[in-house]
């Protein structure tokens, strides 16, 4: 399972950030983000909503809190396109569920 720091660099590595590029949009140091990868500290609240508004992704995603029905190891090696069809197939599952207690 990722923490907070791995799902930190993955994501500005996704987005074509350097540490030093997301730190002064963030408005922190690069060593502060180098920390946070590393987990020897962690972002304050307002930090982690900048990390989520400028990585674009949730500070659920960073916190590791969406991670729900399957291992996220496996998961986080999927690509994008099979991770798509995995997600609509338990939705699909879910749905199917959902109509067998109705009756």
């Amino acid at each position: 399972m990722l923490c907070l720091g791995n799902r930190i660099k993955k994501a500005h590595k996704q987005k074509g950030l350097t540490q030093e590029q997301l730190a002064e949009v963030i408005g922190v140091s690069r060593s502060a983000i180098s920390k946070w990868e590393s987990g020897d500290m962690e972002p304050t609240i307002d930090n982690l909503a900048g990390l989520a508004r400028v990585l674009n992704v949730s500070a659920d995603h960073l916190l590791g809190l969406d991670e729900s029905r399957t291992d996220r190891s496996v998961w986080d090696r999927l690509s994008p396109t099979a991770e798509k069809a995995l997600d609509l197939l338990i939705r699909e599952i879910e749905k199917e569920a959902k109509r067998e207690k109705e009756y």
